[in-house]
């Protein structure tokens, strides 16, 4: 859709890191009441600025059904605390995340992410929007951060070791290609976006050789 759009957050992890939780504030406006209205949500990581083009991530591309969020109930700040428990390895260096709720604008308004009010991040905002609908090409950046923390621990699954024998080998090539096509959720599916295709033999290549 030509107005679909991320609010996008860049970091820097100075090792190897395996996100194990995504909590992110999302609110809403132009009729949007609470979080029931959202279908599902979408976690993305991009390995660039490059990548941002699209609105799914090249590292990892997540979708969590709506009836898996969990939704705080002691939250007294604007919007609504959501968190998501995943698992995600991305590697040291600067890195992109991006929180996509799905919702039926006609019906149940608009939806995005609050902006954080702690200052803890970088002070610039990314917004991705292929389809050009608001006229500021497909990327462009503002001031500000969003409400989002990521939560996990130093030292990252090893990326692409389908079998987990500590290294990406042939077998793991293998592996990924048995499983090839739809798979639901499997651990051929690198990137989570629950389609063993060219993207995550990819990422297996990339992580080719030792953990």
């Amino acid at each position: 859709m030509i107005y679909d759009i991320a609010a996008i957050e860049q970091f820097t992890t100075k090792e190897n890191f395996t996100v194990m939780r995504v909590e992110v504030v999302i609110n809403g406006w132009n009729g949007f009441v609470d979080p029931s209205s959202i279908q599902w949500y979408e976690i993305n990581f991009y390995s660039s600025m490059g990548a941002l083009t699209a609105l799914s991530g090249d590292e990892h591309s997540i979708y969590i059904d709506s009836a898996d969020a969990t939704i705080s109930e002691t939250w007294q700040g604007a919007g609504f605390l959501h968190s998501f428990d995943i698992d995600a390895g991305i590697y040291a260096g600067d890195q992109f995340v991006s929180v996509i709720s799905r919702n039926n604008f006609s019906e149940a308004g608009q939806v995005g992410i609050e902006a954080s009010t702690t200052k803890n991040g970088d002070g610039s905002l990314i917004f991705s929007n292929p389809g050009e609908g608001f006229e500021n090409g497909p990327v462009w950046t503002v001031s500000g951060d969003m409400a989002c923390r990521l939560i996990g621990e130093y030292g990252v699954v090893c990326i692409g070791d389908i079998d987990g024998n500590g290294e990406v080998e042939i077998d793991d090539m293998l592996a990924l290609i048995a499983a090839w096509g739809q798979c639901g959720s499997c651990a051929a599916d690198i990137n989570g976006d629950t389609n063993v295709d060219i993207e995550d033999l990819l990422l297996l290549i990339s992580g080719w050789g030792p953990c």
